[in-house]
């Protein structure tokens, strides 16, 4: 068995295994090994080496050989304890020490040798590698001694990227209470001295007692500073509603479907994001973890995630709605231009209806919207989203749907202070040009007596014509 561990308190090396069965039989001839996709580092001890574990190989017999292609030349990888002419030996080595002698006490029997058992870690000498090599070649050989090369590994001190992630809650509370608020603060930097990752991007899956409060996402510090979206293709952060993945794509040059450049010299990046939880009949706890991860510029290879510490926040248990107290329903009707600035005939225009519950303890029973499109517009095909989930046109087992121009959707109970909204998208026809649109909806509960009637109006650019003139 061979044993990597990972320790961020000692030098990064790339390392290579073979893991196999190659049977050297005298006579048998050569097998070359080649290992590539590393870069040693640019500068400093290298620190190359190899681990052998073989089988077969005896100590008196010799004319068994590893070695490593140097300067135009094969040259034999040898120490102390695995000679020239006979590196599978029958010893079990560190650094030409006997294990056993390394780390007295920790092997029984605690032979110095074991019947054809070869299990070595040899350090190769200095300037066998040179700095910024990008590939090594080995040979095992034989022209006598017979072994079974089981594992063969190569490490290196490399240049590669070491991106670290940290998380925490800002403003933590021993408790939450159903539905409180939670602010997420999220670090990553690259650590490791002359690296540069490409396509940088933090991911987070949300646990499904963590609802993601849309257009939260802040770049408090590094590049691209700012209020984020969280609109696919819109900017450097999308989350998807069914996977409950929020992307936040960071470094220099980051965009709306590539992450950017991260050296160890990119300042700290700093992201914050907001997320509601949703309580249980007993107290829960909630934990979440993100995952930062690039790709190595040098090599084109695919850096390990890292994964940030976890954090957890323990919710208190969700209280019972009184039936007996009577909830209130608030709406709001919003019309917003996808493409910006003042509406003209032809662009899109997203309608945007909230209905909430405002009295704490109380539930709203079976709120029903109901919103007849005005004349002039035209539904946009599979729009319709209820708390960012995509909705079908149809009337089927989903929330929402659209029949004779009418949109009809169900949210259901509204508990004490919770919100629903649903939004779609129609497109201004012509005859709209330099008129106003109105369109009403209309909220009800079996809770209430009457229904809620939102409007908002919106003005339509004049058509401009074309001038042809003759003479």
């Amino acid at each position: 068995m061979l044993v990597i561990t990972k320790d961020r308190s000692k030098t990064r090396k790339a390392f290579t295994v073979y893991d196999g069965g190659l049977k050297r039989a005298s006579g048998s001839g050569e097998k070359e090994f080649t290992v590539k996709n590393f870069i040693a580092s640019k500068a400093g001890d290298l620190d190359p080496k190899v681990s052998i574990f073989a089988v077969q190989g005896d100590r008196y017999w010799q004319g068994d050989k590893l070695s490593v292609y140097v300067d135009k030349a094969w040259k034999e990888i040898t120490d102390k304890l695995n000679p020239v002419g006979n590196i599978f030996n029958s010893t079990i080595s560190e650094y030409e020490e006997h294990m056993r002698d390394k780390y007295p006490g920790t092997f029984a029997p605690d032979y110095k040798n074991n019947l054809g058992i070869d299990a070595d870690l040899i350090r190769l000498p200095a300037g066998y590698i040179k700095p910024e090599q990008k590939e090594i070649r080995l040979k095992a050989a034989t022209s006598g001694d017979d072994y079974v090369l089981n594992t063969l590994a190569f490490a290196v001190n490399a240049t590669a990227p070491e991106l670290v992630i940290n998380k925490e809650v800002l403003n933590p509370k021993e408790k939450y209470e159903p539905d409180d608020e939670v602010i997420y603060r999220l670090r990553v930097k690259n650590v490791e001295p002359n690296s540069t990752s490409v396509d940088t991007k933090i991911e987070d899956v949300l646990d499904r007692r963590l609802q993601f409060i849309p257009g939260s996402v802040k770049i408090i510090s590094g590049p691209n500073a700012g209020d984020q979206t969280d609109l696919v293709m819109d900017d450097q952060v999308d989350y998807d509603v069914k996977t409950r993945k929020l992307t936040i794509r960071i470094g220099e040059g980051a965009n709306a479907t590539k992450g950017g450049i991260y050296t160890d010299k990119t300042p700290e990046t700093i992201v914050e994001f907001k997320a509601k939880l949703k309580g249980r009949k007993i107290e829960s706890e909630i934990p979440n973890t993100a995952v930062v991860q690039g790709i190595d510029e040098l090599t084109g290879s695919r850096i390990e995630a890292n994964a940030s510490n976890k954090v957890v926040v323990k919710v208190k248990p969700e209280r019972k709605p009184d039936i007996d107290q009577k909830g209130k329903l608030e709406v709001e009707k919003l019309a917003r231009d996808i493409n910006g600035g003042t509406l003209k005939v032809g662009e899109k225009l997203e309608y945007t209806v909230k209905a909430k519950n405002s009295v704490q303890n109380s539930i709203l029973k079976s709120v029903k919207i109901t919103d007849k499109l005005p004349e002039g517009v035209e539904y946009v095909p599979n729009t319709i989203k209820i708390d960012g989930k995509e909705q079908t046109d149809v009337e089927d087992d989903d929330q929402a749907h659209i029949k004779d121009g009418t949109i009809f959707a169900h949210f259901g109970d509204l508990k004490g202070e919770e919100e629903k909204v649903i939004t779609f998208e129609v497109v201004i026809k012509q005859e709209m040009a330099n008129k106003k649109i109105k369109n009403i909806a209309v909220v009800e509960s079996i809770s209430v007596p009457d229904s809620e009637k939102p409007e908002v109006e919106t003005s339509v650019d004049p058509l401009y014509g074309q001038l042809d003139s003759k003479k």
